[in-house]
């Protein structure tokens, strides 16, 4: 859509040049050849500007980092992560004495977009800092893919305070909970 009034100012700038053209070219011929220069320079700046940002463009785009750059800034690209929590957290155990069994069950989701493979780790480290690895293993995932790990475990020796922590390893996300001696809070 043409905005009028710049159209009008553009046809009105024309006929005012056609005067002057028609003015000097009764009068001298010089004050023309200067027009003239001035307008065929003008459009030959224009040109050069046109093919400078057409190659500088060109050049741009076969660098594969600035077309990278430029896909990743215009397309939508799906949100790739990983899930890790507790089932029934709510039911993890809180407190732990020395010898009896307990249980507890993890998820890994894979929403990675991709097959990826998780190493876990599983271990319980008290409050004087020394660390008991229940479980390492290494589970593959498909997209959408999860998997449920339930863990089984007893304290080698009584503590009062323990964490337990459950580490992808190969993502450095991990999720944990405490358990206490009995009658410690």
């Amino acid at each position: 859509m043409v905005y009028l009034p710049s159209l009008y100012k553009k046809i009105k700038n024309i006929v005012f040049i056609k005067k002057i053209l028609n003015f000097y070219k009764t009068n001298n011929s010089r004050p023309i050849r200067i027009l003239k220069m001035f307008f065929t320079a003008r459009v030959i700046i224009y040109i050069d500007i046109i093919i400078i940002l057409i190659l500088g463009g060109a050049l741009l785009f076969n660098n594969p980092t600035v077309r990278q750059t430029w896909v990743l800034a215009t397309t939508i690209q799906p949100e790739r992560f990983t899930e890790l929590y507790f089932e029934n957290h709510t039911e993890l155990p809180k407190f732990a004495t020395k010898d009896e069994s307990y249980e507890f069950k993890f998820t890994i989701h894979n929403l990675e977009h991709q097959t990826k493979q998780y190493k876990y780790e599983i271990s319980i480290t008290d409050d004087k800092e020394d660390k008991q690895i229940l479980k390492v293993k290494t589970l593959t995932l498909k997209h959408d893919e999860f998997a449920t790990i339930p863990i089984y475990f007893k304290l080698l020796k009584q503590v009062d305070k323990a964490r337990v922590v459950v580490k992808l390893v190969n993502k450095d996300q991990e999720i944990a909970f405490w358990i206490r001696k009995p009658g410690i809070e």
